[in-house]
């Protein structure tokens, strides 16, 4: 019985030393375990028309062309563009280019941070709501959970996951707002 109670005590002391640092840390290395074979994938499906086949990504390219063509590269105005618009994501891919020209590798790279950021903003947003352990279970199981594998593994997943963080940091910006603001007549 003393066993017992001096392990329940410990465990406590285990938990109480466990810190948001901590935690992010456990999911980024989650992230990575996960998706480390993903590094060593070439481009796929899509990847070959948004990054092989689109101008905008090439440094002799205007900048500025980033925010009149779609995600593909051609200009909006065109019958035949898609009409996706997502020049940030666009802006990301070019930056990779300028590293790594056509080279996967820091393509895929760059999502799995990008991953591990959205998990690690995804905590955040739990532990406004629920304990730091629970919160690092939620973020832990959507770390890892297999659901996220082509938005993860493939380029183009990028823009999901870009859209994953601004989403998750404005809401968190959000609530923290909403809390600090007094109501009138309150």
């Amino acid at each position: 019985m003393k066993q017992t109670r001096s392990s329940i005590q410990e465990s406590q002391s285990i938990m109480a030393s466990f810190t948001f640092t901590h935690a992010a840390v456990l999911l980024v290395v989650a992230v990575v375990t996960c998706y480390w074979n993903s590094l060593y994938c070439g481009f796929v499906f899509d990847d070959m028309s948004a990054i092989k086949d689109n101008r905008d990504l090439h440094p002799s390219t205007p900048l500025y062309n980033l925010f009149l063509n779609d995600f593909w590269g051609t200009p909006m105005h065109m019958e035949k563009s898609h009409k996706s618009y997502r020049p940030l994501c666009v802006l990301t891919f070019r930056l990779n280019y300028l590293l790594h020209e056509l080279e996967p590798m820091g393509y895929h790279l760059v999502n799995v941070c990008l991953h591990a950021a959205v998990c690690v903003a995804y905590m955040s947003v739990c532990c406004m709501f629920a304990s730091l352990g629970t919160s690092f279970l939620a973020a832990l199981l959507f770390a890892v959970h297999p659901i996220h594998t082509e938005a993860v593994t493939g380029v183009v997943g990028r823009a999901e996951l870009l859209s994953s963080i601004f989403f998750l940091t404005a809401f968190r910006c959000y609530t923290c707002c909403c809390k600090s603001v007094k109501p009138a007549g309150g």
